[in-house]
């Protein structure tokens, strides 16, 4: 699962992969090798093998595309807290390794938060198993110090919108 992953992480990965000379099958198979991929494989755009929500979500029409910031400002979550991608570079230039892994694992996380939604508007989950997704979610990022940016930022963003102002206690942190 993914935010733009078939047009932005798989290629860096097949291109990565090649720089490195690595062999990645099981990226590419489309039944070649295991006949069970020939309908559900990373390439095929509809299926489950890779789902990347922005495709989804826009029911695969180029026009709806629209950024996991603004989709994770919509649904009360934290989105990209004032950084974007531009800095991922000067990131590595210099090092900064924290900075760079929280950056990197707040898309992971807002992309983890739409996706346990959109499960819920697929009706692949009730009510009550979204919010036992999101509930633990939080608890086990309340273990990791480096999120805690997230967290605060999230406690704010969450009043925005009626279904998620509920996830945090004004006395939980």
């Amino acid at each position: 699962m993914s935010w733009n992953g078939s047009q932005f992480d798989l290629p860096v990965i097949l291109f990565r992969a090649m720089y490195h000379g690595l062999s990645a099958p099981g990226l590419f198979d489309q039944g070649e090798i295991d006949s069970q991929k020939r309908f559900n494989n990373y390439q095929n755009r509809y299926h489950h093998r890779h789902i990347d929500l922005m495709d989804v979500m826009a029911m695969f029409n180029g026009r709806n595309f629209q950024k996991l910031d603004d989709i994770a400002s919509i649904l009360g979550l934290p989105g990209k807290r004032g950084e974007s991608g531009y800095h991922v570079p000067e990131y590595v230039r210099t090092q900064q390794w924290l900075k760079l892994t929280s950056y990197c694992e707040g898309d992971v996380l807002n992309t983890w938060f739409v996706y346990v939604r959109w499960l819920l508007l697929k009706g692949q989950l009730t009510v009550d198993e979204h919010n036992d997704w999101v509930n633990s979610s939080i608890d086990y990022l309340k273990n990791i110090p480096q999120q805690a940016d997230f967290l605060e930022v999230w406690k704010r963003t969450s009043k925005h919108t009626e279904f998620t102002s509920h996830y945090f206690n004004p006395l939980d942190f």
